[in-house]
């Protein structure tokens, strides 16, 4: 019997050798799956975002033979790539460079989950509900979600600040069929389930229109020297967070109106007043002042986002159609 003892043993030790070697196995495993998610998720989509919407900048401005006659030519390549294009956002002051599509054929569910190309990523697409059309639009809702880094339209947030709001009170929003240089009046965030009060896109007349337009002015937290009618306008760019919804509203520069903005009549407003009448619908760069050597001293206070001296100095129309002289062809 004594000399048995040690077989006895000797296969305990084995089992638990084996044991050990199969909760190494597991936490491995567990740690390469941890691994490839967080590469997945933090690693591989910011890069693949980044490679394909600077893909498409570089094809911004780009023609192709299949364009129907009527868009302009630089969305070419753009629309041979998706036909849901429905436009291009540029923000100065934050890296929103970036194209917008139409839900018209795909749905939001969709872009906020691909890339414009297609590709399945957490960043999405900016998008609009908004059909594709050359006629008078009141209002254009352009939606995106809140992806924390600071990537895609999150961004806007820079504009509850007033100090970046006087950085870049213009932003420039071109669709297929028109250029346009936009001026921001409001600025504020509510409850998401508050949200679709501010995404209104249809308006049975003039005063429901002028109505909504005061709604915005009031609840905004800021105060700026840009009027708004109901002959006018508006884009409305909604960042979808996890709490409170940010909205920034702007309003297209007028036919013959200066682009510029008067940036120190622009104040913090001390209280805003959220119209709860509103009904809710269903569905869902520092300007170089000091370089203008060109302008008037009593203008060396006004400021927009215009990229070149020309632009801050020359009237724009607020519909242009421009077809370039020289085209980029590809095809």
């Amino acid at each position: 019997d004594f000399l048995s003892e040690p077989e006895e043993i000797e296969p305990k030790k084995h089992r638990k050798r084996g044991i050990f070697k199969i909760i190494i196995a597991i936490i491995l495993v567990i740690a390469v799956l941890i691994s490839a998610f967080f590469g997945y998720e933090f690693v591989f989509q910011p890069m693949q975002k980044t490679s394909v919407y600077d893909d498409m900048l570089e094809l911004y401005g780009q023609t192709w033979d299949g364009l129907p006659s009527n868009m302009l030519y630089k969305f070419g390549r753009l629309y041979q790539t998706n036909k849901d294009v429905y436009g291009w956002l540029k923000i100065p002051e934050t890296d929103i460079n970036l194209p917008v599509v139409s839900t018209q054929n795909k749905s939001a569910a969709y872009y906020q989950t691909h890339l414009f190309d297609g590709s399945v990523n957490r960043y999405g697409t900016l998008y609009t509900t908004s059909a594709l059309s050359e006629n008078f639009t009141r209002n254009i809702v352009i939606y995106g979600k809140d992806v924390y880094e600071g990537q895609m339209l999150s961004n806007i947030k820079k504009y509850l600040d007033i100090e970046h709001y006087r950085k870049a009170p213009t932003f420039t929003f071109d669709t297929v069929y028109l250029e346009g240089r936009y001026k921001v009046f409001s600025v504020f965030k509510v409850a998401d389930a508050l949200s679709s009060h501010y995404t209104k896109t249809y308006f049975f007349d003039d005063a429901e229109f002028e109505s909504y337009l005061k709604a915005l002015t009031d609840i905004s937290l800021i105060k700026p020297s840009i009027d708004v009618t109901a002959n006018d306008e508006i884009v409305t760019l909604a960042l979808q967070t996890e709490g409170k919804d940010v909205f920034v509203v702007a309003r297209r520069v007028r036919d013959g109106e200066s682009p510029l903005v008067d940036i120190t009549e622009a104040d913090v407003n001390e209280a805003p007043i959220m119209n709860s009448e509103i009904p809710t619908i269903a569905k869902p760069g520092l300007t170089e002042i000091s370089s203008m050597e060109h302008v008037s001293s009593e203008d060396k206070s006004m400021a927009d986002g215009a990229s070149s001296r020309y632009e801050q100095q020359a009237p724009i129309s607020s519909a242009i159609q421009v077809k370039p002289s020289t085209i980029i062809s590809s095809t």
